[in-house]
């Protein structure tokens, strides 16, 4: 039980997360997870390049490493 709530509580945090990023960022990320599109795909859905998407899907990461990584640090200590 309190592993779920553990569980359901991260989950939370990360989908609050993702949906601060910018729109495209987020547009990107969740068209290669949820949607498990390649980069390409993803650029012709979003009318970007290879290299537009590969900087959109790495600045994301970046962000959720950034802000994510401090609130899973503090939860894990």
């Amino acid at each position: 039980p309190e592993a779920d709530a553990l569980r359901a509580e991260a989950v939370r945090k990360i989908r609050e997360l993702v949906m601060a990023l910018p729109e495209a960022q987020r547009e990107a990320l969740l068209l290669q997870t949820a949607e498990e599109l390649s980069v390409r795909e993803i650029g012709q859905v979003m009318g970007k390049s290879v290299a537009a998407v590969t900087s959109l899907l790495g600045r994301a990461r970046e962000t959720l490493r950034l802000t994510g990584g401090a609130y899973f640090r503090e939860e894990t200590s």
